[in-house]
């Protein structure tokens, strides 16, 4: 059991892509990561230039792909940052919270590749 990640979401992603479209599961990962990395690099920006608007805008993206494929402390993780943004102000430990995205990305990645090799 991963606690970062959903595992019925993304056994349910397994189950609909053996049924339906081998390359499904291959595709939403794919996507994931690209994605990913590109919400993350915004949210970088965005701090740098302390653009509240565009952290808001990232985060709630990043919140929902996250969702979408399992990564469940991706998913919280940018669901707080999203909810700081709203509330007009930048976490103070936004270094951190920005260090925690990457290694729960990186986590959920790895767990995912594993699953799909499976």
């Amino acid at each position: 059991m991963k606690p970062f990640m959903n595992e019925d979401k993304v056994n349910h992603l397994i189950k609909i892509s053996k049924t339906c479209d081998d390359n499904l599961l291959d595709d939403l990962i794919e996507l994931f990561g690209s994605e990913t990395l590109k919400l993350i690099s915004e949210i970088k920006m965005a701090v740098n230039e302390k653009n509240i608007l565009q952290i808001h805008k990232s985060a709630r993206t990043l919140k929902s792909g996250a969702d979408y494929i399992g990564a469940k402390k991706l998913s919280e993780l940018s669901e707080e940052l999203e909810k700081n943004a709203s509330e007009g102000h930048i976490p103070r430990n936004i270094n951190t919270v920005i260090n925690e995205l990457e290694y729960y990305y990186c986590q959920s990645s790895n767990y995912l590749d594993e699953k799909k090799a499976a």
